[in-house]
């Protein structure tokens, strides 16, 4: 079985797997600010939780319009900061497909 190169479905996966990676300390740093272990994990899980949803979300939507685009830089600090506000996003596109 061989690979194709001109394959760009992994577009959205490493843009979501990027911006959790990127995630992972800032929900350890704001995480630690919690006055007890459970008020610490649950602010962790919470934000880690937030961007994981908002990764596969994306990639669900992002993946259709994917193909034949590059990765680039401005695609991954795009995702970077779509995963935080993705809720609006999702909005967005539901508004766009009413009219």
């Amino acid at each position: 079985m061989s690979l194709k190169q001109n394959n760009q479905n992994g577009i959205p996966l490493v843009g979501g797997a990027l911006a959790v990676l990127i995630a992972l300390p800032i929900a350890a740093f704001l995480g630690s600010f919690g006055s007890t272990y459970e008020s610490r994990s649950l602010i962790y899980i919470l934000i880690l939780g937030w961007t994981v949803v908002g990764a596969i979300t994306l990639g669900l939507i992002s993946s259709r319009g994917s193909k034949g685009k590059q990765l680039t830089i401005k695609h991954l600090l795009l995702w970077i900061v779509s995963v935080w506000v993705w809720p609006l996003l999702v909005l967005t596109l539901l508004a766009r497909k009413k009219h």
